[in-house]
């Protein structure tokens, strides 16, 4: 962190499974301008914060009591330090392997199984929820997500929403399918 001047840090990972199987978690593309709404750095327990950076975090929670029941709150506290412009560093260099089970949180989703799931949950209009919730809450006005037209407005930005290549597409399909279902209002 001293040598780049960052704020905030993760890593990639190896993730294994019970039967032998490994992959690299590979996180440490190029950040994008709203990447920090759409994904998360990696594994919450490769994170590592300056103390700045997570009194700013805390003061975040403390402000808007809604963000703790933010589930996934490795993708929180991303979003909240790249939303305030803090250097955030994601190393290359994997520094751990990472377990995956029936319990994962999240997890690799490499499967077309997890896929799937994603796919849903997304449709679902869930993971819309939270985005909103981020975007209110750190205060990203030009983000909407209430109606059809907010949504094919944002699934044009779709290059900066997600680092991998193949994530940008993914996020364009899924936002143009959720606008022809509608958001929730």
């Amino acid at each position: 962190m001293i040598a780049t001047g960052s704020e905030a840090y993760s890593a990639n990972v190896i993730a294994f499974w019970d039967d032998g199987r490994k992959a690299l978690i590979d996180k440490a593309q190029p950040q994008t301008e709203y990447d920090y709404l759409f994904e998360a750095a990696g594994p919450g327990c490769t994170y590592i914060f300056t103390k700045k950076s997570a009194n700013l975090i805390k003061n975040y929670l403390n402000d808007f009591p809604k963000l703790n029941d933010f589930v996934l709150h490795d993708w929180l506290c991303y979003a909240i330090l790249r939303h305030n412009q803090y250097k955030w560093f994601i190393d290359p260099v994997p520094k751990m392997m990472y377990r995956q089970h029936d319990s994962n949180q999240v997890g690799v989703n490499s499967s077309l199984k997890g896929k799937i799931a994603r796919v849903r949950y997304i449709l679902s209009g869930q993971a819309f929820d939270s985005i909103k919730l981020l975007a209110d809450a750190i205060d990203i006005p030009e983000i909407e997500l209430a109606t059809r037209k907010d949504v094919l407005f944002l699934a044009l930005k779709s290059r900066e929403l997600r680092r991998r290549k193949v994530d940008r597409i993914f996020i364009f399909i899924a936002l143009c399918l959720f606008a022809i279902k509608g958001p929730n209002k």
